[in-house]
């Protein structure tokens, strides 16, 4: 099915699912999280480390979304991820 609702399309487990725009959309700006991310983690110097916080600002986009891209970065070993202490109680 095609039209401005959406298409079908198979997925790696043979099942066909719908894919809307927003599922498009939100897929084309994760993507583009993750390559501006990869990127700017490439063009570190020193130790490399760079806060997630930092990274938002620095890069314009929300620091959830940005954790949201790096989880699976981090899964496959192409980012590593440390825990920081912020100093707050817990």
């Amino acid at each position: 099915m095609d039209g401005p609702e959406g298409s079908l399309q198979r997925g790696r487990d043979g099942l066909t699912r719908p894919v809307g725009r927003n599922q498009v959309n939100a897929f084309f700006q994760s993507t583009e999280y993750a390559i501006r991310a990869m990127t700017h983690l490439a063009q570190q110097r020193g130790d490399g480390y760079s806060l997630v916080r930092e990274m938002s600002k620095k890069l314009d986009f929300p620091s959830a979304s940005l954790v949201k891209v790096l989880q699976p970065l981090v899964r496959r070993g192409l980012v590593t991820a440390a825990a920081v202490d912020t100093g707050g109680s817990g």
